[in-house]
């Protein structure tokens, strides 16, 4: 995890512009506190917080500078040494590197090439466009503001634009609200914030003389099909071990379920010794995942297993504010306030890379016993009152938390995230492949 953000304007910016950027990097440097880089000209000031991951030198330093672009990118790029053989580049065994090159090389098409889990930020010296690119699922967050004077701000956190004195942040009431309602499933391209937004996954933004216009370059494949025990077998343990590479040491969260057991198990039948984190609640709750994780560890000699405790004492105000303040969005569940404590451990344990399962849940209908649509009729799901009552029954308790405009407001919100996350073509699904792509797109 890096950070990036920036202002950008066509005509020019100023000083204070560049100063600014320099503050919001200050703000959100726990996103990478190894290297602070700043890279300005005439319209644009680039700046990344680093967070050493393939390398500690600093040659992966950024922002990167070449003859014709520039680049500043948080995430990582797993395909880098195939990108790196396929098109003849300079091995600097850093994955950046290779974006910049292949940009050199291809254009922006050279995205459809990456993969990984990223957030670009591209400025062309030539042509002086910029573009911002989202990661195809949308693991890495990045966020964009135009003001009304045509300057354009990015960040992958909402609270860098404090840094910025013409962005205010202004509470987005509508889409708070209709997460309390939607629950995950609300469309996610507004943010908590006003005039705030996502760049959608499998997307990528270009401002090309003050005109911005967004692409799709990568979308959920509707040709749904079998696939074989082993192709996919094959296929998750390369992706898990492309995920170890570079310098920095790794450990996973074992949860107990299927898919943190899954990756565990790979990774421990291919290295020496692995660590893992599990999370214990009081007494009085559900372990059972403990126990599962338990004997995932009893298959497993060179699993070194830690076991962090989370007691009700434990989840204070002060801890949620925290936990809220990095999530930026509603904290729904202790859940939350688990990973952060594995992930805080694994941290203290020197620890810069952590496989979990997060997001195979929505590709392999893992909720499909929890959540009552995955089963609706396909007129059900297409039906905006049909399913408005059934969040605003399963998820409102106290009908005076929210007043009859607030309801309408997110009634029309919960209509325009069915359109924009349900398949297009519903009628090509069964209910249950309908809702996984909705999944895939929001939870």
């Amino acid at each position: 995890m890096c950070g990036i953000l920036g202002v950008y304007k066509y005509c020019s910016i100023t000083k204070n512009d560049t100063e600014s950027v320099c503050k919001g990097a200050e703000i959100i440097k726990h996103r990478g506190p190894d290297y602070m880089g700043v890279w300005s000209d005439n319209n644009i000031s680039l700046a990344h917080d680093k967070l050493s991951i393939l390398d500690f030198s600093e040659c992966s330093n950024q922002p990167i500078e070449l003859e014709n672009v520039v680049v500043a990118f948080n995430g990582e790029i797993y395909n880098y040494k195939e990108l790196i053989k396929k098109h003849n580049l300079p091995d600097f065994g850093i994955d950046v590197h290779v974006i910049a090159r292949l940009y050199e090389k291809m254009g922006i098409d050279c995205i459809c090439e990456i993969e990984g889990a990223f957030a670009i930020a591209i400025y062309d010296k030539r042509s002086e466009r910029f573009y911002l690119v989202r990661d195809r699922i949308g693991v890495k967050p990045v966020l964009y503001r135009f003001t009304d004077d045509g300057k354009f701000y990015f960040s992958s956190e909402a609270k860098a634009f404090k840094a910025f004195d013409d962005v205010k942040l202004k509470v987005n009431r509508k889409r708070i609200a209709a997460d309390l309602v939607c629950w995950f499933w609300a469309d996610k391209f507004e943010s908590y914030f006003e005039d705030i937004y996502h760049i959608r996954a499998g997307q990528y933004m270009c401002i090309d003389k003050g005109k911005m216009t967004m692409h799709t370059y990568w979308d959920i494949p509707h040709n749904i099909r079998d696939v074989k025990d082993e192709e996919l077998k094959a296929t998750l343990k390369k992706a898990t071990l492309d995920r170890l590479q570079g310098s920095a040491k790794y450990a996973t969260l074992l949860s107990g379920g299927l898919d943190s057991s899954l990756l565990t198990g790979i990774i421990a039948s291919n290295v020496d010794k692995v660590t893992s984190y599990t999370i214990c609640y009081d007494d009085s709750e559900n372990n059972i995942d403990l126990n599962y994780a338990k004997e995932v560890v009893d298959m497993y000699s060179n699993i070194n297993h830690n076991i962090n405790y989370v007691s009700k004492e434990k989840i204070t105000d002060e801890f949620v504010r925290k936990v809220t303040y990095h999530l930026e969005e509603v904290v729904w569940d202790k859940v939350y306030c688990s990973m952060y404590t594995n992930y805080n451990r694994a941290v203290e344990d020197g620890y810069r890379i952590i496989i979990n399962g997060q997001g195979s849940d929505e590709c392999l209908v893992g909720y499909y016993n929890d959540f009552l649509h995955y089963s609706f009729n396909k007129e059900q799901l297409s039906s905006v009152d049909y399913m408005f009552d059934y969040f605003v029954d399963s998820n409102i308790v106290d009908g005076s938390i929210l007043n009859k405009n607030s309801l309408e407001e997110i009634k029309d919100y919960l209509g325009y995230s069915l359109k924009k996350n349900l398949p297009d073509n519903l009628s090509e699904y069964s209910s249950k492949d309908a809702v996984a792509h909705w999944a895939m797109k929001t939870y």
